[in-house]
């Protein structure tokens, strides 16, 4: 996927709700433990039908590692499996241009407990147009972005 097809699809709606494109950065939704498990499943509920939901390889290595640490293994894999297989997710793959403004970005923010996975999320972001993160991480509205609650 380039960047063009995802900026073609993101729509230019500022309601999370009915954005076309979604940035997919939680675990919550898969881990029932999580405090955030019901708000998570009652925004993914609420999204407009035919929302794409994007995300990242970092965002995702990231949550199946959660879900195994915090859930079971098994939870883990089916979840890789059906984001891959999926229809309604689109994972992008950040090349070494991404990760180098991702690191860079790290690198300057070393007084806000920035992750790297959120750097390259927000990096990814602003290169196809998306404004709308599926995140309970306040570091996306410091860096502009809105966030589907």
């Amino acid at each position: 996927m380039n960047a063009s097809a995802t900026s073609a699809n993101s729509g230019g709606t500022t309601d999370p709700l009915h954005a076309r494109a979604v940035v997919v950065q939680a675990d919550a939704e898969h881990n029932r433990r999580d405090d955030l498990h019901a708000t998570a499943l009652a925004v993914m509920r609420a999204l407009a039908p035919g929302t794409s939901l994007v995300t990242t390889l970092p965002v995702l290595l990231e949550s199946l590692t959660l879900v195994r640490r915090h859930v079971h293994h098994r939870r883990a894999a089916d979840l890789g499996q059906a984001v891959l297989q999926s229809d309604r997710y689109e994972v992008v793959y950040p090349g070494a241009q991404a990760t180098a403004q991702a690191l860079q970005m790290f690198e300057h923010y070393a007084d806000v407990p920035l992750s790297f996975t959120d750097g390259t999320s927000f990096v990814v972001m602003r290169a196809c147009g998306l404004t709308q993160a599926f995140a309970f991480d306040g570091h996306f509205r410091m860096f502009g972005f809105h966030l589907c609650r």
